[in-house]
């Protein structure tokens, strides 16, 4: 039975990708979410599509979002206020969908389907790259992280490019069903199948670099809820032993993660192996949450550059009274200048500070400065039991493959990890109890993905560029003939 109804269809659609992303993890429907709501925009006016593009928008992003309600709502210790910063951010990303969807539908009807995967390419680039209020969280690519094969393709257009392969996929299948011209959905396959074999040619491409020996330490204790005293001491005994053991077993570096300072700064000048790792500092009346390398004899600093809204600074908060229930351990945190690189004993390596790793670009900046590795220094108690730390974790994966770097992640619970230069997780840690991850792995002598790769973005704004103008110069044309 064939439903006419847009708004189940549309719904259809946000179930699909719901099981596709975590916790349920069914990725191989990411290649068909899309194909209900496609059909709507079919069949819609423009002011349908508007209208459509909302509600997907709305309930697509209330489900991926709703791990800030138990996050705000521990950490304000009121639900109810939870609910403010989730609506805010509802609000503050929503609309990118009407306009997905508007544009979408105009290429559609105008015959430019081709400028359909730049469109989604192009407006999931946009959501996640403005300058303060971007976030790029829920991208269609996401739940591919689990099949490093087919996320290749980020080497020559970040996840951005995997995502516009993505909506091929979806419209492949869209043509199959509706039982197209046989050449035009042959079009689409040769396309598909293209992206499949270049991304599988980079996966089997060997990585050419030195063994290093690199523990991932996982201190066992919980950062998010507990008393800062409590932490302070489980900290730094969690944070010796480790130290301890990474020496003991002959590791070239240790990486810990994000705010074992002060308690870290105490083993100092005690340092038995380089030792990277993540923590608050103060210049003036100015506060950065930083990463430190420490080999014992010199401490390198570099500040995260990209703050958690709500988290870690309060938007509005001296024009809104209201917003001054938000009150922060550290206060207001400033953001670093710009993405910076660290030299350690197993070349240099690229400190992304928990929300950091969502980025592409400073990932993609700290590979340009010559990065042989990337090391996540996350605290992701905040979000235990919601499907948010395993996004977190899957992002990582996407920063390995989008720079042909390992990237080695610790958590002070979880999810710790270290995956190799082509995105594979090849360790992983229990989560909730301390373990060091000791592995030997192949670290480049530098980035092997395209140097320009962070381009293909702009690129893919000529989609909906064309699709903007195109009818427009064909009608004009039309008038003056």
């Amino acid at each position: 039975m064939v439903v006419k109804n847009p708004y189940v269809r549309v719904l259809a659609t946000v179930v699909l990708l719901a099981l596709a992303f975590p916790p349920f993890n069914a990725f191989f429907l990411v290649f068909v979410a899309l194909v209900p709501w496609l059909t709507t925009l079919q069949n819609s006016t423009p002011k349908q599509a508007v209208r459509l593009g909302w509600v997907f928008g709305t309930l697509f992003w209330l489900h991926q979002m709703v791990w800030m309600v138990p996050f705000v709502g521990k950490w304000t210790g009121s639900y109810a206020l939870a609910l403010v910063p989730y609506l805010l951010v509802l609000l503050a990303v929503v609309w990118y969908f009407p306009l997905l969807a508007w544009l979408t539908h105009r290429a559609w009807t105008n015959g430019y389907r081709w400028a359909v995967p730049l469109i989604w390419a192009s407006v999931e680039a946009l959501r996640s790259g403005i300058p303060s209020i971007g976030f790029p969280w829920g991208q269609l690519a996401v739940p591919l992280y689990s099949q490093p094969m087919l996320m290749q393709l980020s080497a020559f257009g970040q996840i951005f490019l995997v995502s516009a392969w993505v909506v091929c996929g979806n419209i492949l299948v869209f043509e199959l069903l509706e039982v197209a011209n046989a050449r035009k959905t042959s079009r689409w396959l040769v396309v598909f199948i293209a992206g499949f074999v270049l991304s599988g040619a980079r996966y089997m491409r060997p990585v050419e670099g030195k063994p290093h020996v690199v523990t991932v330490g996982q201190l066992g204790v919980e950062m998010a809820f507990s008393s800062p005293a409590q932490q302070e001491i489980h900290a730094l005994r969690s944070a010796q032993e480790l130290l301890d053991s990474a020496a003991a077993n002959g590791s070239e570096l240790l990486i810990l993660p994000e705010d074992v300072v002060p308690s870290f700064q105490k083993l100092r000048p005690e340092v038995p192996v380089s030792v990277l790792y993540g923590g608050n500092r103060s210049v003036g009346q100015r506060y950065f949450r930083s990463a430190y390398l420490d080999d014992g004899k010199s401490i390198q600093v570099a500040d995260k550059t990209r703050l958690v809204i709500f988290g870690e600074y309060v938007p509005f908060r001296n024009s809104l009274p209201f917003l001054n229930s938000f009150n922060l351990p550290t206060g207001d945190l400033q953001a670093g200048d710009h993405p910076s690189t660290m030299n350690s004993t197993v070349g240099k390596v690229g400190p992304l500070i928990c929300f950091e790793a969502l980025f592409p670009d400073v990932a993609l900046a700290m590979a340009d400065q010559g990065a042989q590795s990337l090391a996540v220094m996350a605290i992701d108690d905040w979000y235990a039991g919601t499907p948010a730390m395993e996004q977190l974790l899957a992002q990582s994966a996407w920063r390995s493959a989008e720079n042909g770097l390992p990237v080695f992640r610790s958590g002070s619970m979880g999810i710790s990890a270290v995956f190799d230069a082509r995105g594979n997780m090849v360790a992983r840690a229990p989560y909730g109890r301390q373990v060091q991850i000791r592995e030997e792995v192949k670290i480049p002598g530098q980035s092997d993905a395209l140097k320009g790769r962070g381009y293909f973005q702009w690129i893919a704004s000529l989609g909906p560029i064309f699709v903007l103008v195109a009818p427009w110069l064909k009608n004009k044309k039309a008038r003056t003939s």
